[in-house]
């Protein structure tokens, strides 16, 4: 008989397993009722094991609260002293079991403030007899997985950054192409560049089985690339191997790694892959330079390196990619029209599927010009489940997903894709504070507390958009000036920290100063984005405009103003005559984004 039983709704089995998971790997047996079908001997293996526990752990949950069958196993438990709750939704425990004090495991395993006591509750039940066994700390997947580290540049040139950052990405990419692989992505790999850890702390902190390390020295037209597998659990190597080539064979060279990778994890791709060929060093530069400045966000530059790979190597897939993706970025950021670049940016990504019709990024900004510009809502929510389902491990198919899903109002869908994109690159600055956004604009206040905590204590360091929105919300000027003075150089945009400097004069009702501080942002029609004109006009309280400037964002196909049409909690409380007003809703009525109009939209089955 096992140690404890396990009660829950059927419907969270899925959710359940990681649970278990977690526990039996503190040396706990558990029983729960997978396996077994129904009917009387079901009901007799279900006694016998609850009898025999000597703890009951009940998983609350939206649907195990109304569960008959949950709320007898817990009665049980709650009988003999020997009940350990927990929630997993944001719900509340039957009245009967809410004097015992449950934990909050709603956030788990992103955070796990709660998930110790948890523990520790369990462990207190089972008394003595439970000896804890000695493990290592290193968190260990259930499945094989790895992490990529930016290899080092050995150079003599340090401008060859970009060349070394660029192999490792590359070997990166044909990994994750593995079915039976989980591979980290670059995000979170390469937010460990430039820090000294050993392997097992790098396995720890991304959730890692095995690390692949390297290094590329390169001299005129030839190459040396090292690399070394290691894995996390035993700290040792279990293969290495040095490449001594011309560049021009740099491709095979990532194959012949990648192919010795899968071979030492046991891992077989569904086809052999084939190293895509290039038109010479040139074109292999001219591409790694771009991929180097679009990760910096410096698109002039990324877009003209881009434009140079094209016209040496037109069979470049990703550096067509690249091209459609700064141009479709960067026009509504700048006010631009929904006509403009809107050739140039189907013909780009035509082009990419012409040459890999599987390709993700390509297939993710297909489906948001779907849905953004041509207002097909369902074909682009098909497009992207299926994209989803195809690429489990793709960070950009579920960041599209989820923008689609905020702009629907499918709140609590918006909020699970945002968690998976955090379980699927640990440590990526962007989809940790993705996850904090859709807390706050859903209206998760104490949740994104939480979340923003986590995010300080892993980035080390505080993400000022988000603290300054929680602050808005509070109301509370002193620390909204604190954030901003602490904060002088952590804001994306420098028009971020004007904004919220204007606020602070705002909350307190002094709207000629908040006006002063916003005047110098106003830079006319030119350059400037639709939803900077809107929340400049706030500031001002010119609502008619502000309502104008939301209209034009929405024509221009800028993601985030669908996204504020349901998911906007925080400026819903701040500006209630902008967006309690009628023409508010009559925009969402003709765009097709209002309740009504989104209800009928079907969301295929999604299971994260």
């Amino acid at each position: 008989m096992a140690d404890i039983f396990v009660s829950y709704a059927s419907e969270d089995r899925d959710r359940i397993k990681p649970l278990i998971d977690a526990i039996t790997a503190e040396g706990i047996s558990v029983w729960w009722d997978r396996r077994i079908g129904m009917g009387s001997d079901f009901e007799r293996e279900i006694e016998r094991e609850l009898d025999a526990a000597r703890c009951v752990v009940v998983v609350w949950s939206d649907k195990s609260v109304d569960s008959d069958w949950v709320r007898n196993e817990a009665q049980e438990g709650y009988d003999r002293g020997i009940l350990v709750p927990a929630r997993i939704d944001d719900v509340k425990p039957p009245l009967a079991f809410r004097r015992a004090q449950t934990a909050d495991l709603v956030e788990w395993p992103g955070s796990v403030a709660e998930f110790e006591p948890f523990l520790d509750a369990i462990r207190s039940r089972l008394g003595e007899s439970f000896v804890r066994p000695e493990r290592s700390e290193i968190t260990q997947p259930i499945a094989d997985a790895i992490a990529v580290l930016p290899f080092v540049n050995m150079s003599n040139d340090p401008d060859q950054e970009f060349f070394s950052d660029g192999i490792s990405e590359d070997i990166l990419n044909e990994l994750a192409k593995g079915a039976e692989l989980t591979v980290r992505p670059r995000s979170s790999s390469f937010s460990l560049k430039g820090e000294s850890l050993d392997i097992q702390s790098i396995g720890k902190r991304l959730n890692v089985t095995h690390v692949l390390e390297g290094s590329v020295r390169r001299s005129g037209e030839r190459i040396r690339v090292t690399a070394q597998l290691s894995e996390v659990i035993t700290n040792r190597a279990v293969w290495s191997e040095r490449y001594d080539r011309d560049l021009t064979d740099i491709f095979e060279v990532q194959d012949e790694i990648t192919s010795e990778i899968l071979g030492s994890l046991n891992a077989q791709l569904g086809k052999r892959h084939t190293p895509r060929q290039f038109a010479g060093t040139e074109a292999y530069n001219a591409f790694q330079r771009g991929r180097h400045h679009l990760g910096q966000w410096e698109f002039t530059l990324a877009l003209e390196w881009f434009e140079k790979a094209t016209g040496l190597d037109p069979l470049n897939a990703d550096a067509w990619a690249g091209r459609a993706r700064i141009l479709d970025f960067q026009g509504p950021l700048l006010g631009q029209s929904l006509q403009d670049h809107r050739e140039e940016i189907v013909t780009y990504f035509d082009r990419v599927l012409a040459i890999d019709p599987a390709h993700p990024q390509a297939l993710a900004a297909r489906a948001e010009n779907t849905f953004f510009r041509d207002r097909d809502y369902q074909s682009s929510i098909d497009q992207l489940v299926a994209l989803v389902k195809a690429n489990p491990n793709h960070e950009e198919a579920h960041r599209s997903l989820s923008w689609v899903l905020a702009a629907i109002g499918r709140t609590e869908l918006y909020l699970q894709v945002t968690r998976r994109m955090v379980e699927i690159a640990p440590l990526n600055r962007e989809a940790m504070n993705n996850e904090i956004v859709s807390l706050i604009v859903a209206g998760r206040i104490d949740r994104a507390r939480r979340a923003l905590e986590e995010f300080s204590r892993l980035q080390y360091r505080e993400d000022p958009h988000s603290a300054a929105s929680l602050a808005i919300v509070d109301r509370d000027v002193n620390a909204l000036q604190a954030i901003i003075s602490r904060n002088a150089d952590g804001w994306n945009r420098s028009f971020d920290r004007v904004w919220n400097t204007a606020m602070v004069p705002y909350l307190n009702g002094d709207f000629a100063r908040a006006r002063e501080i916003i005047a110098p942002r106003k830079r006319g029609n030119q350059d400037q984005s639709f939803l900077e004109k809107h929340m400049i006009a706030l500031i001002e309280r010119d609502f008619d405009a502000a309502l104008d400037h939301y209209a034009d964002a929405l024509d221009s196909g800028l993601w985030f103003a669908f996204f504020r049409a349901h998911q906007n909690y925080v400026f819903r409380k701040t500006f209630p005559e902008c967006y309690e007003h009628p023409r508010f809703a009559q925009l969402l009525r003709n765009f097709k984004i209002d309740a009504a109009s989104t209800e009928e939209i079907r969301i295929p089955g999604l299971a994260f």
